[in-house]
């Protein structure tokens, strides 16, 4: 594994912040966070290989979510591509260990060539370079202001004026994401169904109503992502 100090440093870091965020109050659930910021500190730290990421994506992701990982609303599959570096690789350590339950990718990370933090860095590092979809699955239209006024109100300030993401908390961009899966991650945190997502954020959803969590998904499906919009491009 090959290290550099600047990749070091930006792991440092990130790490810094992510540990307030993956921290949870249950004794369990932080046992898991623990396990999470290291692989996460082990991989922020290695020097990437896209190439070695892209390998690996042909081979073991791109069945489900495209080749240009552009996902599937058919099946509910998001969208990776352009996706912010550090959620790519908070997802995929969450759910390596048993942090996010998602069955059938808690078997692919178990693959011995997906079982490592290069490995992990390498596809995160690949997925980021990719340009994002300009076409997503969209909702039906008709509650678009409500939607916007949701987002601004409750959303704006972790994920961005353009829902854009953070690289520093890993939080993931949502714009142009497919509306089907949006809605199905809000509907699932608003119930507490993804365990290291901040409980602050599931105390702000717990309290929409599903016509207000269609609206905001469907506003979010319909921002076009930015042309060459690279979260840590300058890093790579």
């Amino acid at each position: 594994m090959k290290t550099s100090g600047r990749y070091r440093t930006i792991a440092i870091a990130t790490l810094l912040c992510l540990a307030a965020v993956l921290m949870l109050p249950h004794r369990a659930a932080q046992a898991q966070s623990k396990r999470v910021i290291g692989v996460m500190s082990l991989a922020l730290a290695l020097e990437p290989d896209r190439a070695h990421g892209e390998q690996i994506y042909a081979k073991h992701c791109a069945t489900c979510h495209g080749r240009g990982a552009q996902g599937n609303p058919d099946t509910v599959t998001p969208m990776l591509s352009g996706q912010v570096l550090t959620y790519l690789l908070k997802q995929l350590a969450d759910m390596s260990e048993a942090d996010r339950d998602v069955p059938e990718m808690h078997r692919l990370m178990a693959r011995p060539e997906l079982s490592t933090p290069q490995s992990l860095r390498d596809v995160a590092t690949f997925l980021n370079s990719l340009k994002a979809s300009a076409v997503s699955q969209m909702g039906d239209g008709s509650r678009l202001l409500v939607g916007e006024r949701i987002y601004k109100s409750i959303c704006l300030s972790c994920h961005g004026k353009e829902a854009e993401g953070d690289f520093s908390g890993a939080v993931p961009t949502l714009r142009g994401q497919h509306y089907s899966y949006l809605l199905m991650q809000l509907r699932q945190m608003a119930v507490g169904h993804r365990y290291s997502v901040d409980p602050d954020v599931i105390a702000l959803l717990e309290v929409l109503s599903r016509d207000e969590l269609s609206a905001v998904s469907d506003y979010l499906s319909r921002l076009k992502p930015h042309t060459g919009d690279k979260t840590i491009a300058a890093l790579q």
